[in-house]
């Protein structure tokens, strides 16, 4: 078995992190959700963020 060479695999590492990081975005996950919500536009909205992905969630 060959092993790549070391820029391709920087790369492909490179690759398979920015695939994973972008997938755990709690902001694509959020959005759909928060769009299915009947809200009144008379009434005041109160966000509580908390932990790691508070502020992407919020």
């Amino acid at each position: 078995m060959r092993v790549p060479r070391a820029p391709v695999a920087r790369d492909l590492l490179a690759e398979l992190y920015r695939a994973a990081v972008a997938a755990a975005a709690p902001g694509p996950a959020l959005w759909p959700r928060l769009q299915q919500l009947e809200l009144d536009p008379e009434r005041r909205i109160w966000i509580l963020a908390l932990g790691k992905a508070a502020l992407p969630m919020a």
